[in-house]
């Protein structure tokens, strides 16, 4: 994603918090589902050693079909 970007552009992603190498439901709102995660510090440690400059970094929790969910939020800038 680095890459992608223009000196001075921003990336705005939401990350997983727990480390995870792979998770799979056959029903995710209708669809089967992967996903996997390196969790919070390890998502912040690469987008620093990559070059990126870290604006904000907060965790967020919302609720979802009944179960809290913690999500990593990140707004970086490519310096």
């Amino acid at each position: 994603m680095f890459r992608w970007l223009r000196p001075g552009g921003t990336l705005v992603a939401t990350l997983g918090t727990r480390s995870e190498d792979i998770d799979y439901t056959d029903d995710f709102m209708g669809v089967p589902m992967y996903w996997s995660s390196l969790g919070s510090e390890a998502f912040r440690s690469l987008l620093s050693a990559t070059g990126f400059h870290l604006d904000v970094v907060t965790e967020e929790t919302a609720f979802e079909f009944g179960s809290p969910v913690t999500f990593l939020w990140v707004v970086a800038t490519k310096p």
